[in-house]
């Protein structure tokens, strides 16, 4: 049987190969294979969720869900294994689409489900608990409830460790990923130590990874170094920041050349972040350089129509080195050439995201005060 897998580069595709699996989940039924029809309705959800129908693959979560409890009701399924992974793959399609209280509240099922398999010894994967932990300390994250994200991130972090410990860690990244998250988390609460120590741990997972050929992706570790980056700046530990941005800089850099940067903003943002501690600093001509890279890249992905809220992105862009010419290189003719610009293009689109409109008005502000109004 040709079983469907996903893969993000072809989700048309396997949307198809899942639809044609219809035949395949009727043999299922009748040959009494009842976690195949389970797993059937789930690989059906994830490729609509690739194809970003999230509407679509909550029905089919949802069904994934009903089935696993119908199955269990009619002793077709020994454990509720398959309804605990249920309830976290359609957590994951609430998360996506902002639904955190439904998030939550399937997270909170799979875990104490999960806890319950385990303390009969019969929990088939114990690194889906700790992924179960992760997910539901990202959504708590996402709703500012910080106490409560630390303390999932860290029991998360202590059954990955306990699992690495017994060499049945599944995928040492995932345990990168644990102190990458608490590490924004701390870093969101002002405890710049501890985020920098988690950082840090996350950095030596994945370049040892690397090293071993075993990371799968490396955008991975060029985020890790600039959410390290982020967080030296927040402290004043500028000479350490711009190490951290150079490095993520060189990765994004070097997987453009490969074509694998998985987003080019990305590599925009670690310029405009390095070129802010350059003009923090001082050294303005760096800080020019690093904004104009910025701004290339923006522009060129807005081109493309592939910059996401290129109004705020663009804006801030041509905000930051309009400031610079003006303050820093006392070039107030070539500050009111990019902020004229900026303002023409965004008064030109007429309708403005939040950030956006705040960015326009900031802009306007500022010729205000260089043309003496």
């Amino acid at each position: 049987i040709d079983r469907c897998v996903m893969n993000r580069k072809e989700p048309h595709i396997l949307l198809r190969r899942a639809k044609m699996g219809k035949v395949w989940q009727d043999c299922c039924c009748k040959a009494g294979w009842y976690s195949q029809q389970i797993g059937f309705l789930n690989i059906t959800g994830n490729s609509y969720s690739t194809l970003c129908e999230h509407d679509q693959a909550l029905e089919w979560k949802n069904k994934q869900v009903a089935l696993c409890k119908q199955f269990l009701s009619e002793g077709k399924l020994d454990d509720e294994n398959r309804l605990a992974t249920a309830y976290i793959n359609r957590g994951v399609t609430y998360q996506t689409i902002g639904k955190y209280d439904e998030a939550l509240r399937d997270y909170r099922e799979c875990i104490r489900i999960m806890e319950d398999l385990q303390a009969k010894g019969r929990l088939y994967a114990p690194n889906d608990l700790a992924k179960a932990y992760q997910n539901r300390g990202n959504a708590l994250l996402s709703t500012g409830k910080y106490d409560e994200a630390l303390r999932d991130y860290g029991e998360g972090i202590r059954i990955m460790e306990e699992l690495q410990a017994k060499g049945r860690l599944y995928n040492p990244n995932d345990l990168a990923g644990a102190y990458m998250n608490r590490g924004v988390t701390y870093s969101s609460t002002g405890k710049y130590d501890d985020a920098l120590r988690d950082y840090g741990e996350g950095i030596r997972i994945r370049e040892d990874l690397q090293a071993k050929g075993r990371l799968y992706d490396p955008n991975d570790l060029a985020k890790a170094y600039m959410n390290r980056g982020g967080t030296y700046w927040s402290t004043g530990n500028y000479d350490d920041a711009l190490r951290d941005y150079g490095e993520g800089i060189r990765i994004m850099e070097d997987l453009q050349a490969k074509g694998r940067l998985y987003d080019p903003n990305d590599l925009a943002s670690a310029y405009m972040n390095r070129g802010v501690t350059y003009n923090d600093i001082g050294n303005y001509d760096d800080a020019l350089r690093d904004y104009g890279e910025c701004i290339r890249i923006r522009e060129d992905l807005q081109a493309k129509g592939g910059l996401y809220d290129w109004q705020y992105d663009l804006g801030s862009a041509w905000f930051n080195k309009g400031i610079l010419l003006a303050t820093g290189l006392n070039d107030t003719d070539g500050a009111l050439e990019i902020i004229n610009h900026a303002i023409r293009v965004l008064e030109a689109e007429g309708k403005l995201s939040y950030n956006a409109n705040d960015t326009l008005e900031k802009l306007r502000e500022v010729r205000n005060i260089l043309t003496g109004k």
